[in-house]
């Protein structure tokens, strides 16, 4: 409908297209010379996929949710402003701006304010298969202020929020090109990424007892099956890389990764033709210093590689992340370099090749007690308690080491190790087997000698299973036979009658040599008053 001329006319449109209905209307001024307008443009939509779907674009099986949008346009082609605001998939955007200068040479400025009152919801519409660790990952707040032209958009102000979690900066997008391209430079405070990972499944094969007696081929062949495939076999979708290059640098307070904690990161990252190349991540881990380098090339098969360096790092946090087994203190040096290519997640852990080496000094590893182990055995009458003792000793407990070396290799995702040499309290180790990381499976053996008793032969113990809850298998056949000839002997030497003293006069007794069972009964009395 419209009514009025060319001085001024009154309109009123609607239409109704794919399921949605759009609505115009206000009026126009001056349309002989200079036009003007003023008016109002509402859009809905009961399903934002179907209205995607319809012209070319999204996934109409993705269900989003309802669209409402509105905007006051007022001003000519010299100036024009805009005030709008859109609500969809569960939140907000708001927009206000003005454009001069519409048919020569336009250019704009807007503010934009957009947001959700939970994040997790929005990846939920958005991302329907990732599923985040967090349940609630917290509100999203988005604020920018933008101005440009059609070859360039300022980006001066830049505010983004998830939760706790915030970053601001400012930034430049050029419209030239073969594509979009972004250069940012970010600021944030403590940025935990662990609400933000993939959930891991909460199903845990029941963890196995260890085993305190020699244990035979036949009975390793029985051990529990590996747990479920860990990582995704589903091809990785890298199209976003191809929709702009960037160049974006990023300064924070604190970056958090499961237990890992690096505070003062320095991280600078470029995108370029489907190639992420991360320059540099530095800062400060466990009060050491960190680096890592890498590229991830996503132009063909999805290829990485990438270099880890940690210096001097006060290891005051579990290491490995491993539920009773693990490297809980000490300084380290780390160092790796690592390459893959593949389709899939999978693909990529099982493709993986590298080396690396570890260095620990003067910490702390759980899940054993070598200096109880060696303290028990000086008390050589209990020599058969020593056998239950070991068990407790060595399926818990702390042991203080002064040095912790190794270095490994990794082929097609398989971790490879036979130099891991630990100089503790009470005891020396040395470690050799593998991690397979595909399989999520470790097997690792080590050969433990009480430095404090050089006459006793060394024990072993397997560590095998899921590598974050590893089962442990003692061998200690030449050990066991050690302890029992002492222990046996120290009982002997108790259930004998005692021999008289040599000097001194004696009354005459009958002489008889003990008997078997004189043994038997002697040792089995001196147990029952244990």
């Amino acid at each position: 409908k419209a009514d009025g001329g060319a001085e001024k006319l009154t309109f009123d449109t609607a239409l109704e297209l794919a399921g949605g209905r759009a609505a115009l209307k206000g009026t126009m001024e001056a349309l002989s010379a200079t036009p003007s307008l003023n008016g109002t443009l509402t859009a809905n939509h009961p399903e934002l996929s179907d209205a995607l779907a319809a012209f070319g674009g999204g996934n109409a099986d993705r269900k989003l949710g309802p669209l409402a949008a509105s905007a006051d346009i007022n001003g000519g082609l010299e100036a024009m402003t805009a005030q709008g605001r859109v609500r969809a998939v569960g939140g907000e955007l708001t927009f206000g701006g003005r454009l001069l200068n519409a048919l020569a040479a336009p250019t704009f400025d807007a503010k934009v304010n957009a947001g959700n009152p939970e994040f997790g919801d929005l990846l939920r519409v958005l991302a329907p298969e990732y599923r985040p660790a967090a349940a609630r990952l917290g509100a999203f707040r988005l604020e920018a202020s933008l101005k440009g032209d059609a070859e360039k958009v300022e980006l001066p102000a830049i505010k983004a929020s998830v939760g706790p979690a915030s970053v601001s900066g400012s930034g430049t997008l050029a419209l030239t090109g073969k594509r979009p391209s972004l250069t940012a430079g970010l600021t944030g405070g403590t940025i935990d990424l662990n609400p933000f990972l993939p959930a891991e499944d909460r199903r845990r094969a029941e963890r196995g007892r260890s085993l305190l007696v020699p244990v035979s081929t036949a009975a390793l062949a029985q051990a529990p099956a590996p747990p479920a495939q860990r990582f995704s076999t589903e091809p990785l979708d890298l199209s976003a890389m191809d929709a702009m290059d960037a160049t974006v640098t990023l300064g924070a307070s604190a970056l958090i990764w499961r237990n890992f904690r690096v505070d003062n990161p320095n991280a600078k990252a470029v995108l370029a033709d489907r190639v992420v190349t991360v320059e540099q991540l530095a800062g400060r881990l466990f009060d050491g210093d960190f680096l890592m380098k890498g590229k991830l090339d996503g132009s063909k098969v999805p290829a990485l590689d990438a270099t880890v360096t940690v210096k001097q790092a006060n290891v005051g946090k579990a290491l490995f992340q491993a539920a009773e087994f693990d490297v809980a203190g000490g300084r380290m040096d780390f160092q790796t370099a690592l390459t893959a290519a593949g389709r899939s997640p999978f693909a990529l852990i099982s493709a993986l090749n590298g080396q690396g080496s570890l260095k620990v000094r003067d910490g702390v590893v759980k899940g054993f007690d070598l200096k109880a182990v060696s303290d028990r055995l000086k008390e050589l009458d209990k020599g058969l308690d020593f056998l239950r003792l070991l068990g407790s000793s060595m399926g818990g407990g702390e042991t203080k080491f002064s040095a912790l070396d190794g270095t490994f290799k990794v082929e097609k995702g398989v971790l490879r190790t036979d130099d891991l040499k630990l100089v503790a309290e009470a005891g020396e180790g040395a470690a050799s087997g593998t991690a397979s990381l595909p399989r999520w499976t470790m097997d690792f053996t080590t050969q433990f000698k009480l430095t404090e008793h050089p006459k006793a032969p060394p024990f072993g113990m397997q560590v095998q299973g899921p590598i974050d809850n590893p089962r442990r298998i003692f061998r200690f056949e030449a050990l066991q036979t050690y302890l029992l000839q002492r222990g046996v002997g120290t009982l002997l030497r108790k259930a004998l009658p005692p021999q008289p003293e040599q000097g001194g006069e004696q009354q005459p007794q009958e002489k008889r040599q003990p008997t078997g069972e004189d043994l038997l009964r002697g040792i089995f009395e001196n147990l029952r008053r244990r």
